[in-house]
């Protein structure tokens, strides 16, 4: 992974630390570990990311399903730690009540910290609230992470911002004003800033359509230009921490290489900006 990004001169890297579907991972060795950190030091590539895997549901209401849910992020965040990671990312989760189904994700977060008290920042991601999916509002995200941080959980959680699932769930970010309507959402719950890191996919579908299915930037209905006003606005948002946000890419790839376009779409815009 890290002789890749380097190769394909990437900035910042996320991967699974296991199969994304899940099942026994394989143990990091020392020398492993320490061979990639050289290499993503020498590149200057940094934020390192994990992504947890997509069968997580954190909005389950109990069984094996909740307990497989806790079992794998807690692992995953011990990992991530191990590898020097920033952030780890993971989905809600879906739940047929919406309300329930965030107040179990609050719950099952609790437990985990309980536990395991990570190094990393833990980043929940908004969703295209595709098939009962929860926390497609930022709102809904922000609220669980006050919750925690009442409680004295909350400071190692953040959102992860992917633009294609909140284009798919109705917010606009083709608009700047759509990025000041997000800021006010949030102010309705928080001033502080909750925003670590932006996932930066075009859609394949169009705004509302509650479908997650990421495209090649500029080929989607988000389009170039609406990659434009992303890239200008987002980072300067008081919400996203830092201006110096990282961007990671989920697009369609075929080969590694496949990133290589949109990378150099994305550069050529933040340059012209």
């Amino acid at each position: 992974m890290a002789e890749l990004a380097r190769d394909l001169h990437c900035e910042a890297v996320q991967i699974f630390s296991r199969s994304p579907r899940g099942g026994k991972p394989r143990e990091f060795t020392e020398s492993e570990i320490m061979r990639m950190r050289q290499i993503l030091d020498e590149s200057d590539i940094r934020p390192l990311v994990v992504h947890v895997p997509y069968l997580v549901n954190l909005a389950h209401d109990g069984g094996k399903t909740r307990d497989y849910a806790r079992e794998v992020l807690t692992l995953d965040l011990k990992r991530s730690d191990a590898l020097g990671c920033a952030f780890c990312v993971v989905h809600s989760g879906h739940h047929e009540d919406e309300e329930r189904g965030l107040a179990n994700v609050a719950s099952l977060l609790r437990e985990v910290l309980e536990e395991y008290t990570p190094k990393c920042r833990l980043l929940l991601e908004n969703t295209a609230g595709q098939g009962g999916e929860v926390g497609r509002r930022f709102s809904s995200l922000a609220a669980v992470i006050s919750v925690l941080r009442e409680e004295g959980f909350g400071d190692c959680l953040g959102i992860c911002l992917d633009v294609c699932h909140a284009f798919a769930a109705g917010y606009d970010v083709r608009l700047p004003e759509t990025w000041a309507a997000i800021g006010e959402e949030l102010r309705g719950v928080t001033e502080e800033g909750l925003v670590y890191l932006l996932h930066l996919n075009d859609s394949q579908h169009p705004l509302g359509s509650r479908r997650d299915r990421h495209a090649h930037v500029g080929e989607g209905y988000i389009g170039v230009d609406g990659f434009g006003t992303i890239l200008a606005v987002a980072p300067k948002s008081w919400f996203c921490v830092g201006e110096d946000i990282a961007g990671i890419l989920e697009t369609p790839i075929e080969i590694p290489g496949d990133y290589l376009k949109d990378m150099g779409i994305l550069r050529e815009i933040r340059g012209a900006g």
